[in-house]
């Protein structure tokens, strides 16, 4: 039986890995986001190629920044810790005028948090811990393999 300090990312992974586009407007996001009930993914642009990693926090900073540091394009490299769990609607992000407008690369964080999938579940739980950070992306050498959330360690503490 493997123990949970023995657990590995690609064991307790979710495979499933959605992305949103760069080029999308912040509004196609919120409804892709609200659609598949997920508070953030990982950035790609129109080839693929890994460029950030998106969430609801970035949407809710968009909405609530003055206008000049928008212009400046000022964001945060941590997730908010309150905001996981809520849904795009449920936060009350509505504001189309201002979604239509401004792009995902606009509001992304450019830093992407990965471990590989031979990663223990302890160091995964030390990093996210110390970055403040509510998921955290899987690589392997073909690029992004998973995403190993919050939720997902907990389900793996639930079941030992």
């Amino acid at each position: 039986m493997t123990t949970l300090s023995q657990l590995t990312a690609g064991q307790i992974m979710s495979k499933e890995l959605l992305t949103a586009e760069a080029n999308w407007s912040v509004k196609t996001l919120i409804e892709f986001l609200s659609k598949h009930k997920v508070t953030g993914a990982p950035v790609v642009s129109s080839t693929r190629e890994i460029k950030g990693v998106v969430s609801l926090s970035d949407i809710l900073k968009l909405d609530t920044q003055p206008e000049a540091a928008k212009k400046a394009n000022i964001v945060s490299q941590y997730y908010m810790a309150t905001l996981e769990g809520y849904t795009a609607d449920e936060l009350g992000l509505k504001n189309a005028d201002l979604h239509s407008k401004h792009l995902v690369q606009e509001i992304m964080t450019a830093d992407i948090i990965s471990v590989t999938e031979d990663t223990t579940l302890p160091a995964i739980a030390k990093l996210m811990s110390d970055k403040s950070i509510h998921r955290v992306f899987v690589s392997n050498n073909d690029g992004l393999s998973g995403v190993i959330s919050t939720l997902d360690i907990l389900r793996q503490l639930a079941d030992s």
